[in-house]
């Protein structure tokens, strides 16, 4: 019996705090008018749902692709500015780099590959 009464104790104070855990996202729906890439992924123009956590995990879905992605939190926003998201151009292409939201999140774009020439000289 007291063992009934301590599960229940505890599941009694774990279940508010997975409400609230699961309370912290927030989802948009976006239409996107061009292709873009997120998580080295491309995504073709279309409507969009975009989640994001506290935590910073922000994942798209839309057609049949997903893709998720790290964040930090940012503040390009302004006060009363509506959610969307925001990209940056990069060799023609588009790249999801941000959503604005309750709390703004900067998704880093992948570091790019570099190459190193060593040049000697013949004498």
């Amino acid at each position: 019996m007291k063992l009934m009464k301590a599960v229940g104790a505890v599941l009694a104070l774990g279940i508010p705090s997975f409400a609230a855990a699961a309370s912290t996202t927030q989802t948009l729906l976006v239409n996107v008018p061009f292709s873009f890439v997120m998580a080295g992924k491309e995504f073709a123009p279309g409507t969009y749902r975009v989640e994001q956590n506290a935590s910073g995990l922000i994942l798209i879905r839309g057609g049949e692709q997903a893709a998720m992605s790290l964040s930090i939190p940012a503040s390009f926003g302004k006060a009363g500015e509506a959610p969307g998201l925001r990209f940056a151009s990069s060799n023609d292409q588009e790249y999801l780099v941000g959503v604005n939201g309750e709390i703004d999140r900067l998704i880093p774009l992948p570091k790019a590959e570099g190459r190193k020439i060593t040049v000697s000289s013949l004498h």
